[in-house]
């Protein structure tokens, strides 16, 4: 397998964050009022999955050095 088969791996995470940054949207459309940390959340889940990133390419290219 390539090194570029095993980065497609490193866009779960961003697909996660996508997915959640569209639900905190929609929830925001219909109750703005009851969502009060919408900023922590979004930065949070896009820290968490900027990280994951981060460990899935470091270890993909792990397995590639010689």
């Amino acid at each position: 397998m390539t090194p570029s088969f095993y980065i497609y791996f490193a866009f779960i995470p961003a697909a996660i964050f996508f997915i959640i940054w569209m639900i905190i949207r929609a929830i925001e459309k219909k109750f703005h009022r009851y969502l009060y940390y919408k900023n922590h959340i979004i930065f949070i889940s896009g820290t968490v999955c900027g990280l994951v990133v981060l460990i899935i390419i470091i270890i993909i290219l792990s397995f590639f050095v010689k």
